[in-house]
């Protein structure tokens, strides 16, 4: 078996599997021929390699919304404040922070992703107390990266290493 365990890897697993295993704790998805004692050593060491490579996932889940509210608040806080002003320094800083054409329809927009984000913060903070994440976290955060690579992500194709390093992408391209 220790054969086996070698080849199953967040490198070979799909988010898919992964998230079958870590939510509903569907083991026999690693392997149909191992032990159970076998797929639990297997998902250990995933589960070690997983945590290795990604850090703390609902923590930085919940950091990362938490960034993009605060720098939404900003913005649509600087576009009420430029549109007051008629001038071309007002329209500068307005198409600076990407504000063009019709701006109270572009604030409205954000007021209404702004939200949205603040909605799906409030349900990532609320913890069972297991501190475990649901399916439907993986979802949104499937989701998320999905919306930033510019493609929608298949979890049934795309390896637990895939998604992790296209995270850390989003990450290093949205921290600048």
């Amino acid at each position: 078996m220790e054969k086996q365990r070698l080849n199953i890897s967040c490198d070979t697993i799909t988010l898919d599997v992964f998230i079958d295993c870590a939510v509903n704790n569907n083991l026999r998805r690693l392997s149909k021929d191992a032990t159970d004692e076998e797929l639990t050593e297997i998902w250990n060491g995933i589960n070690e390699e997983y945590a290795t490579k990604s850090g703390n996932v609902k923590h930085n889940y919940i950091f990362d919304l938490a960034k993009k509210i605060a720098l939404l608040e900003n913005k649509i806080k600087i576009g009420a404040l430029m549109i007051q002003f008629d001038n071309d320094e007002a329209k500068a800083m307005l198409q600076k922070i990407g504000y063009r054409g019709d701006v109270e329809a572009l604030i409205k927009r954000d007021n209404k992703t702004l939200l949205s984000l603040q909605s799906e913060l409030e349900k990532a903070n609320q913890n069972d107390g297991t501190g475990k994440l649901t399916e439907a976290d993986f979802l949104r955060w499937i989701n998320i990266v999905s919306k930033f690579m510019g493609f929608r992500i298949n979890r049934k194709v795309v390896t637990v290493t895939e998604f992790l390093e296209m995270e850390r992408l989003m990450k290093v391209k949205t921290d600048k």
